[in-house]
Parts: structure tokens; sequence; C-alpha cells
């Protein structure tokens, strides 16, 4: 019989049984991960960072432990999103993370957001539900302040800005990963719970907070929120520090939640895996071949479209990044497998046991 002492090590891999990974345990975990995926520095050739990241991942999942597996996840949503947009951002979420992860959703709408997810679930055959892990909130009054006591989101690119603001604000409050609303998930996001953690802003050495990790009671958010206040434009990416109240905001390759960003931008000229589309657009406009998704249990969801990738960030200001017609509406006029955002959608609707043209309600 193979024994593991607490703490064994094997091939270098620290094996740890204690049933409880502490916060400075775990960043010290993701901030290996990012020394592991310094092939991603290569911006001009990204195959060698999927590479890096697919194994990076496997190291990291093994080596979290089960406390950091419980995630709670937030995002700010406003009363004019898409029902399409919203739909896939909580499918994938249902198909891609663990049963005991959570996703709240802040809104100064709630009845109409509920609205459009019970419309979206209305003639699915769940075998759980959803309502149990997805948890519509209004706005507190300790949010509600950031945009000004308004009684819907300000429209246009202020709104933005005042996410920019409340995703610290949630985070600090409440711990775990925020992720903007036009972000869709495609594999376990839970290992990276827990640690301080933004991505890159394409080739720059800049930050982006579409995906955010902070811990509960964040010294980092709380540095920040006690520095900027409601002030929204200090919160942009751009301008968050690396180091604040002793806590360094790790930055991890756009690749893992972004993974089409270089090449949109003229860089990641090289082939490699997972390279079907080159611009946000694309994403719904190019018809591509047929994509096999959750199929194989020792591969993520997503692979055959974004391997190594966490999630897809549709960048939804750009135009044509996620069309207001449905799968089904485009099946009625193309007879190809679909684009990747129309193969997506069928996959999730099938695994969650959803027909793809649903009924109204």
């Amino acid at each position: 019989m193979l024994m593991l002492s607490l703490g064994s090590t094997i091939l270098g891999l620290r094996i740890s049984l204690n049933p409880e990974t502490t916060q400075e345990e775990h960043q010290k975990l993701i901030e290996q991960f990012h020394k592991d995926t310094a092939a991603c520095d290569d911006l001009q050739n990204q195959k060698n960072c999927v590479d890096a990241v697919v194994k990076a991942r496997q190291t990291l999942k093994a080596s979290v432990t089960t406390n950091a597996r419980t995630c709670l996840f937030h995002t700010a949503v406003d009363a004019d999103v898409s029902k399409r947009s919203i739909s896939m951002l909580v499918k994938t979420f249902l198909t891609t993370q663990p049963s005991t992860s959570k996703l709240r959703m802040y809104t100064d709408h709630p009845q109409n957001l509920k609205m459009k997810l019970k419309a979206s679930f209305s003639s699915c055959n769940l075998k759980e539900d959803w309502q149990d892990r997805i948890k519509v909130k209004l706005l507190a009054e300790d949010f509600l302040n950031v945009i000004d006591d308004q009684p819907e989101f300000i429209k246009g690119p202020q709104t933005i800005a005042k996410t920019d603001v409340l995703r610290f604000k949630f985070l600090e409050k409440y711990g775990g990963i925020y992720v903007d609303g036009d972000v869709l998930f495609l594999a376990d996001l839970s290992p990276l719970c827990g640690s301080t953690f933004a991505y890159r802003w394409s080739y720059t050495n800049k930050y982006n907070s579409a995906v955010l990790g902070l811990p509960r009671g964040s010294p980092y958010a709380k540095a920040l929120i006690e520095k900027n206040g409601n002030n929204d434009k200090a919160y942009h990416p751009y301008k968050l520090p690396e180091n604040l109240a002793g806590v360094k905001l790790i930055r991890l390759p756009s690749l893992l939640f972004d993974p089409i960003w270089l090449s949109k931008d003229g860089l990641d000229k090289q082939d490699r895996p997972g390279k079907l589309i080159e611009h946000f657009k694309e994403f719904d406009s190019k018809p591509l071949k047929s994509l096999t998704f959750f199929s194989d249990p020792t591969r993520d969801s997503f692979d055959d479209a974004f391997p190594g990738s966490f999630a897809y960030h549709m960048h939804g200001g750009n135009p044509g990044s996620l069309l207001d017609r449905s799968a089904c509406e485009y099946y009625q006029d193309h007879q190809d497998n679909g684009t990747m955002a129309v193969q997506i959608e069928v996959a999730i609707n099938k695994e969650l046991n959803c027909p793809l043209c649903q009924t109204s309600t």
C-alpha cells in the first residue's frame, strides 16, 4: 500500500492532504502557476503558451485542496442585457463549474433579469434547479451608491466604469471571482478561487479585470477602495497597481481568459491548437468545421475550441461579437455547422437537456 505523509513531495510536486489550503499557500500556488506559464510571454507565438498552460493547470488543480473548490462568482448586469447573452453566461457556468460553486448576479432590475433567466430554462429538463446555484441580487445600498442612486444603470460607456468599481466592492465583501457579463465559462475556475489575480491586457503590461479574483476582506481591495472611493475612472484596469497593501495582483496570461485578443491585435500569427477565429466579430459570424464539446471527461468541455483557456471574453462592446439571433434562428437560414457562438450554444443546451428552439413563455 502506498502511504503518503502530510505534505509529501513527489517528483517536485508537493501533495497536501490537509483539507484546508491557507490563503497564503494558495497565493503562492498561483504565483508558481504564473511562473510555469512564462512561455505565454512570447506574444508572436502562443503555441508553447497553450502547452505550458495545459500542464500548469493540471499541476494547480492537483495542488489546491478542497476548500478552494467551492467558489462564489459575481457579475453585474444592467437592465438591457440580451436574453441570449445572459443565457450563454449562465449555461456555460452551470455546465463547467463544480456543483458547489454559485453565481451571484447583481442588478438594479432583479425582476427583469429573473424573467429572462426563467425564459431561458422554461423548456429544459434539468437534473438540478438552476436557481439553487444562480442567485439574482438587488444592488444593496452600499453598492448602489456607486451608481449615484440612479434608478437604473447609466447607459453607455459609463456603465462599464461603474462596474469597474463594483467588482472590487463585491469581492472585498464576499471574496471569490468576478466576471463581466460578456464572459463565457470554458473550464473549472475554482482552483484560482481565493487568490489575487487579473489578466494581461492583450500585448501591454497592463491588467484587464474582466475576470478578477480576490479573497474575502482582501487588503488589496480595501486599500484601493480607501484610496479611490467611488471615483470610477480611478478603477480602470489600466490604472490598477501591481502591488498594494503588501499584496501583489498577479497578471495571468491573456490566453486563459481572452484567447483571441492577441490575434485580433495583430500578434500570435503562428498556427496553434484552437486558433479557429482571429477577431471578436468572427465569434458569431464565421462558420466553422463541426466542433466536439463535452465528449471526453479527461479534457475540458471546450478544448476543441479554446484549449487551455478558462473563459472566453466576448468583448460585447465590439460590433458583432454576439448577435441577437439565437442558434435556432441561425439554422433556419444556414446549412453549415455554425459559428463558434452557435456551436457553443447548441452544446450547452444539449448538456442541460434544453431544446434548441424553446417555446416562448
